[in-house]
């Protein structure tokens, strides 16, 4: 999945900058089949970086019809423990729904968390409630999005949520691009986090060409008013 500079690239975003104590929540909707094995890879070959580092936290949550999580709280990243999660990781199967909130409500729920790196690769069923709830469930903590897509350019409905939840969040939101063999092929970044004491601002490496930088604001309810009208 990594084999290539952007693959290496993908895999430090992945594996995170800013946050050691990361919760990694995985769509595992029936819309991920044809894409969960390499991201099971993914997954794994991050968790094995991320021990090599030692000296951090991490989570897997899940989620579909309802969110699933590997441990009841955050644990050491070490080597043996990566190995214990390998297994339930493999063990995921894909399952109707998409309930984001219930995944973000399972990571954010663990005050340790200092961070949500999300793999999607659609828009999830509560969308508008998601944008509705997560600032004030968050705090000051990131969610970071990796949105895996082929197309050339999203729906405005997608990217509009994407965004939004990026800068709700003080977040960020790169696009993977995958081959047919599941390695990552582009990435693109929709929006970049600068810092935590400055605005989330669109990459001048525009992902198709809708939209201009959004300003920040404290509350996510114009963006799902903007969702909500979005065609």
């Amino acid at each position: 999945l990594f084999q290539s500079p952007v693959g290496s690239r993908a895999l430090g975003l992945f594996l995170g900058v800013r946050d050691r104590d990361v919760v990694f929540v995985l769509d595992v909707s029936e819309g991920m089949f044809p894409v969960l094995g390499a991201v099971k890879h993914w997954l794994v070959q991050t968790l094995l970086a991320k021990a090599a580092l030692r000296d951090s936290l991490f989570n897997i949550v899940g989620f579909s019809y309802k969110a699933t999580q590997w441990h009841k709280c955050m644990v050491s990243c070490g080597a043996d423990v990566v190995y214990e999660a390998i297994g339930w990781i493999h063990a995921l199967n894909c399952s109707p729904g998409r309930g984001l909130l219930s995944g973000l409500t399972a990571a954010f729920s663990d005050p340790r968390c200092q961070a949500v790196h999300l793999l999607t690769n659609a828009l999830p069923d509560d969308a508008e409630a998601v944008l509705h709830l997560t600032p004030a469930m968050a705090g000051q903590r990131p969610v970071h999005i990796f949105f895996l897509s082929n197309e050339h350019c999203l729906d405005s409905k997608t990217q509009t949520f994407l965004q939004c939840l990026a800068h709700a969040t003080r977040g960020s939101c790169h696009v993977l691009s995958l081959s047919a063999a599941g390695t990552v092929e582009q990435v693109h970044p929709l929006c970049v986090a600068e810092s935590r004491t400055s605005t989330p601002v669109r990459s001048e490496q525009k992902y198709c060409s809708a939209g201009a930088v959004l300003s920040w604001a404290p509350s996510c309810l114009p963006c799902a008013s903007r969702l909500h009208h979005s065609h």
